[in-house]
């Protein structure tokens, strides 16, 4: 606020001048309705009273009048021009109102009328931040400082823009600066939280919003940002209380509401989560990041729809949100648009190659089409390894005791320890370790865990949530443990934590059940595989680690539920029933035409896909387009989408006599369900590790005759098994009998074959860190 000019009342006399100073005394300690009535008193002696008019003008403004207010200012200028102050306080009333040309017009008559003066660059820097013109706010700011270089505020916007550009660093010293020279501007406190926010310096940005909030209890902006920093520590409890304050104080703080959002979904509270984003639109309709937290809670409720739409009005209102590109190829994934999906994964990378989800997600996908072979995928994941590797790898000496023989440290990082395809393998492992020989210790990415979860917590030595820790953290938190060998079961599915393998928090790191070819992480020493899977030696060009191979065979399967096993559909039906209950994302154009020539050679059978999607329409005709084009007709297609009980599922198999394995990604626990219902799998192995699971399962079981050399002869042997009801009546018999005396459910003998991998790694280990003397 503007003091009046003493000078403009020397010949009106005392009345008025005892007027001014009673409003002002009022205007100042915030009385805002007391000092108007005064002013406009003072207005209906002396209607063109400058100082009368500019302060009830101000008036107007703190309560929210910016209009009036302006109207006021500019009528004041009328009876006296040469006020400086008026001039600038005209500039923030403009900017309230929304009237950025006006505003610059008030910049540019302040300029003129006091081109020395720091208070008219100052007004311009705010002026220029807030039309985004950064390099001009800069240079005016900077111009204020040389001024009047202890003008705290200048000093606070500066940072205020050196943030917003991304420089972090230097915002943090200019704020800094600021508030050693006056520690009372709350939103300096704030912005310079944000600052130490963007450099993951967390606690440090929670005690700085706290010190805003003691300067100004009830800030909302202050509440606001506690609540977005809380959630990047995983502390989603805090983060929705901070929130909520943020809300009650400031009920259009849009960012309060977009975070609210985020919070809620992370809760699981998917209902609340879309209300608090549609609140945030309300406020705002063009909010990019309030358009992605919708579309991420609406995938989730399974409206997929609507998610794609919400993604795209994201990208429309600001199409570099890398984030907003990569969850919007998962979706294009799930409704098979696997190009679209890779040109959406690519687009976030080149956005923000910081980004590993984006790229995990693009390895996946480029795993699933004809047109990339394992070359090229592997030349795609060692780019993976690059970008994400060595580069942010502290330096580590482990103080590990490189004793061969002693009881080993082994650990599990994995974000799918719960209910998840990955249990049924990852149980049997945790249950059955030889205590005597290794000590576990299982570090959890799981937000929500279950019962799942509470069963292996029991099988192990130690537990760690690391859910609510940073990469470094949790590297941090593993080598408390003083792990030796660490486990990463997961690849590169969804919510992998390979960044945390990336730091190398163990001597000794190795890959295991997960049905992805390699890391591309040079801090993954070693990868489980077998035989089968490494049919000729030639896994070692196709991944980073050194592969590993298991004499019992990769991977392993458990089941709490058997369920009656039904005897052939095509019994009662009169015709033999194909099916695949693959993820449909796997079904590539070379399955298509495979399948087609398979329906050709049994002319009375029929095909049934299940899988997540193919109970929507746009998915289910993307794939009877794509089925028509490889002659496969309409008629002869049964499609219907997933189901999430795993009994419903097992005993969905009763619908099928024999299954087709799709090209080039194979099944993996899909495989070995079929099989335990009785169903026989006819597969056709690849050349990459990805595409020879069946062809491991089948062999370990005894049933090599369900494996093509060729896809001519993979159409002759479906065909011959088709037209022999006596052979699928006794696969229907023995089939779950041979799994259940494979080695596919010793796991006695796999978990020992196992330990028995990881020993001879660690005396590997032992004998070159006791050559070689301390090194990290």
């Amino acid at each position: 606020m503007t003091d009046r000019d003493p000078r403009r009342h020397s010949e009106q006399g005392a009345a008025t001048d005892e007027s001014l100073a009673a409003a002002l005394a009022q205007h100042r300690a915030g009385r805002l309705d007391d000092a108007a009535r005064i002013y406009r008193a003072v207005l209906t002696r002396t209607p063109d009273d400058a100082d009368a008019l500019h302060l009830l003008g101000l008036v107007e403004h703190q309560q929210g009048r910016h209009g009036t207010g302006a109207e006021l200012i500019r009528r004041s200028l009328d009876a006296d021009p040469t006020q400086f102050g008026a001039w600038t306080n005209l500039v923030t009333v403009l900017r309230a109102a929304g009237d950025r040309p006006g505003g610059q017009a008030a910049v540019a008559a302040a300029l003129a009328l006091a081109p020395g003066h720091g208070a008219a660059h100052f007004a311009r820097g705010l002026l220029t931040a807030e039309i985004g013109a950064p390099t001009d706010a800069q240079a005016a700011f900077r111009m204020a400082l040389a001024l009047d270089p202890d003008h705290a505020p200048t000093r606070a916007n500066l940072g205020a823009v050196l943030l917003d550009g991304g420089q972090a660093v230097a915002a943090e010293a200019e704020l800094r600066a600021a508030l050693e020279t006056d520690p009372g501007l709350p939103d300096a406190w704030s912005n310079l939280g944000n600052a130490l926010r963007e450099q993951d310096r967390l606690a440090e940005a929670v005690s700085a919003y706290h010190e805003a909030l003691r300067r100004q209890p009830g800030f909302a902006p202050a509440f606001a940002n506690l609540g977005i920093a809380l959630l990047r520590m995983s502390d989603v409890e805090s983060a929705v209380a901070a929130l909520r304050q943020a809300v009650r104080a400031q009920p259009d703080l849009i960012a309060a509401h977009v975070s609210m959002g985020h919070a809620l979904h992370l809760q699981g509270k998917l209902d609340a989560a879309e209300a608090a984003c549609r609140r945030a639109l309300a406020i705002a309709p063009a909010h990019a990041d309030a358009h992605h937290n919708l579309g991420v809670v609406l995938k989730d409720l399974g409206r997929q729809d609507e998610a794609l739409t919400a993604f795209a009005s994201a990208l429309a209102s600001r199409p570099a949100l890398a984030v907003a590109h990569s969850n919007l190829g998962a979706i294009l994934r799930e409704e098979l648009r696997l190009d679209d999906a890779l040109a959406a994964f690519t687009r976030a990378i080149d956005l923000d190659p910081r980004l590993p989800a984006a790229e995990s997600n693009a390895l996946i996908t480029m795993m699933f089409m004809d047109r990339f072979g394992p070359d090229e995928v592997f030349a795609a994941h060692c780019k993976y390894g690059r970008r994400h590797g060595a580069a942010s790898r502290p330096s580590i000496s482990y103080g590990n005791v490189p004793d061969p023989d002693r009881r080993l440290r082994v650990g599990y990082l994995s974000p799918q320890l719960r209910a998840h395809v990955l249990a049924p393998s990852l149980l049997p492992v945790l249950e059955h370790h030889r205590r005597a020989e290794v000590s576990v210790h299982v570090f959890a990415h799981v937000p929500h865990p279950d019962a799942t979860t509470r069963r292996m917590r029991d099988m192990v030595d130690e537990w760690a949530f690391i859910d609510t820790l940073s990469d470094l953290e949790a590297c941090r938190r593993i080598r408390q443990s003083a792990v030796d060998i660490l486990i990463d079961p997961m690849g590169h599915w969804a919510d992998n934590r390979l960044t945390v393998l990336a730091l190398k928090p163990a001597p000794i790191q190795v890959t295991y059940l997960c049905n992805t070819p390699t890391t591309g992480l040079a801090a993954v020493d070693f990868a489980i595989v077998d035989r089968w899977i490494d049919f000729d030696g030639r896994l070692a060009g196709q991944m980073t680690e050194i592969p590993v191979h298991l004499p019992g065979g990769f991977g392993l399967m458990s089941y709490d539920e058997e369920p009656v096993i039904a005897p052939p559909p095509s019994i009662a039906r009169g015709h033999v029933t194909f099916g695949c209950y693959n993820n449909p994302a796997k079904i590539s154009d070379r399955t298509l035409a495979l399948w087609s020539r398979v329906l050709a050679a049994a002319p009375t059978a029929r095909l049934l896909l299940k899988g997540r999607g193919l109970d929507r329409p746009g998915p289910q005709g993307r794939l009877r387009a794509r089925m028509s084009v490889a002659g496969i007709a309409p008629g002869r297609v049964d499609l219907r989408g997933a189901v999430a009980a795993v009994g419903e599922h097992l005993a969905s198999h009763a619908d099928i006599d024999i299954a087709l394995d799709p090209l080039p990604f194979t099944g993996g626990r899909t495989t070995v369900d079929a099989l335990w219902m009785g169903v026989p799998v006819v597969t056709l192995p690849g050349d990459a590790l990805y595409g020879r699971y069946s062809y491991g399962f089948l062999h370990r079981i005894g049933a090599p005759e369900l494996i093509a050399e060729s896809e001519d002869d993979l159409v002759r042997r479906a065909r011959d098994l088709a037209a022999a009801p006596e052979r699928l009546a006794d696969y229907r018999q023995r089939l779950r009998t041979m799994v259940r005396a494979s080695s596919l459910m010793d796991w006695p003998r796999h978990v020992a074959e196992f330990e028995d991998a990881l020993r001879a790694m660690w005396r590997r280990w032992c004998a070159e860190r006791n050559s070689a003397g301390p090194r990290g």
